[in-house]
């Protein structure tokens, strides 16, 4: 791996035995990373780098106008959203741990020696449950209009997409902070991935296909940056 600049924008280069050039601008801090096929010298990827410069810059400048969030303390009181909504965090003393929500409340049913990384882990345990139950209708709705089958969703945490597709295994891979967006985003992400089942790359056989199954998704997309 190694670093070289371009026009003054710094990028990561790395060679791997694929096909294609792999251009990414990662949040929220703008780095450019390019992954490149062995075969090519690296002032091929130079070259490469060059022709999207104009797409790098688009990307980094979205990046600035974007608050990043403060992480969440895990205090009584606390604002945190599920699905898209405001909710009060409560935390409340009890014998065993559980997560309930009513109302715009969401209730953390603590032990009294719990750590805030013990708080935080209970929480995600339950945004991943109730994630799953959204994700789950929504790819078999989508499975017979797109013709295609998904045999595996999984969710993780990740830290610079929100999702990723397995194209061999037909697996998709959410990221677990969509549990806090409104299903209207969950679902642009899951098309999104699931397009990938017909088309590997973002090209304009992607975006075509993008448009003709979901019309508004960049709405969507704007909504989901935008929160």
């Amino acid at each position: 791996m190694k670093n070289i600049e371009v026009e003054g924008i710094k990028v990561q280069i790395e060679k791997k035995r694929i096909k294609n050039f792999n251009l990414t601008v990662k949040a929220p801090l703008g780095e450019v990373k390019l992954t490149y096929p062995s075969h090519l010298k690296q002032e091929d990827a130079y070259q490469f780098i060059k022709k999207k410069l104009a797409w790098i810059h688009k990307q980094q400048a979205k990046f600035n106008t974007m608050t990043v969030p403060k992480p969440l303390e895990y205090i009584d009181g606390e604002k945190i959203f599920f699905l898209g909504e405001g909710n009060k965090l409560n935390l409340q003393i009890a014998s065993k741990r559980s997560v309930t929500k009513s109302a715009n409340q969401i209730y953390l049913n603590i032990l009294e020696k719990d750590t805030k990384k013990e708080k935080e882990q209970l929480l995600n345990a339950f945004y991943r449950n109730e994630l799953y139950k959204v994700i789950k209708p929504i790819v078999e709705k989508w499975e017979p209009i797109m013709q295609v089958e998904v045999y595996e969703t999984r969710i993780k945490n990740m830290k610079t997409l929100w999702g990723s597709c397995n194209i061999k295994a037909q697996r998709i891979w959410l990221n677990l902070q969509l549990a806090k967006y409104d299903k209207q985003c969950i679902e642009y992400v899951i098309v999104h991935e699931m397009v990938h089942l017909h088309e590997r790359l973002h090209n304009k056989r992607f975006y075509t296909l993008m448009d003709k199954y979901l019309p508004d998704w960049k709405e969507r997309e704007r909504m989901l940056n935008k929160m």
